[in-house]
């Protein structure tokens, strides 16, 4: 079977299991438990709906065959939080727009999941609206390095606070390695904001490497820069 979810949402969402041959019953769980006929998974009649983050497992049965399992994963997002963006996101790296920033779904090495969120030859300046006046305890955001497409860590991640989203009180900056010129290993990092603060708006600022060098030719390319995953801690 196949299962069709989005992988994140706000409010609720719709889950459809589709079988993949006519006349199989399709048995499924949302709590990640085994999808095999009983007392925990439930025979699929049609569409339903999620209020929370589920792990959907789901088997077809025909007979007396079991197919494997497959799964989805779908994350419910904090809907207070609101992220903007002021420098243009790739529309080949998209991932699903400035939300996915706060989507509670962190990207790993292949840049091509459609979890990243990819800048070229452009800085990311992200602002999070928290909703209302908070404790920022911690603040993090994630980066991918993978030199052979030219996806490159930033030098350096700026970390802001605001009442206003106006004023900016800076809570640090952070000096970024990119590691051994020749390493191309793929590698995500995480950057975690060296202050507390207090406001309502936080910002995250990184710059672009701009134009390198191809290692073959020489030519200057456009480099990319990838973010993901902006977490806050709140107390």
């Amino acid at each position: 079977p196949a299962v069709t979810m989005p992988a994140s949402f706000r409010g609720k969402a719709t889950v459809t299991i589709t079988a993949g041959r006519p006349g199989d019953a399709i048995w499924y769980t949302t709590d990640g438990s085994p999808a095999i006929p009983d007392h925990r998974a439930v025979r699929y009649t049609g569409p339903f709906e999620v209020d929370s983050s589920v792990r959907v497992l789901a088997a077809a049965v025909h007979g007396s065959n079991i197919s494997p399992e497959v799964e989805a994963e779908g994350r419910r997002m904090d809907t207070k939080l609101r992220v903007t963006v002021h420098n243009p996101i790739s529309s080949q790296y998209l991932a699903s727009g400035p939300a996915a920033l706060v989507d509670g779904i962190t990207g790993g090495t292949d840049f091509t999941t459609g979890r990243w969120q990819g800048y070229e030859d452009t800085n990311l300046d992200a602002v999070v609206d928290m909703g209302g006046r908070e404790h920022v305890k911690t603040l993090t955001i994630g980066f991918l390095q993978s030199p052979e497409p030219y996806i490159l860590f930033p030098t350096e991640v700026t970390f802001e606070i605001s009442d206003d989203g106006s004023s900016w009180k800076p809570l640090g900056t952070v000096k970024v390695r990119s590691g051994h010129p020749k390493d191309n290993t793929p590698r995500v990092l995480r950057v975690a904001c060296p202050a507390e603060g207090d406001g309502r708006y936080v910002r995250i600022t990184a710059p672009s490497s701009g134009l390198v060098p191809s290692p073959d030719s020489g030519e200057m390319i456009k480099s990319w820069l990838f973010c993901d995953e902006i977490e806050i801690n709140q107390q």
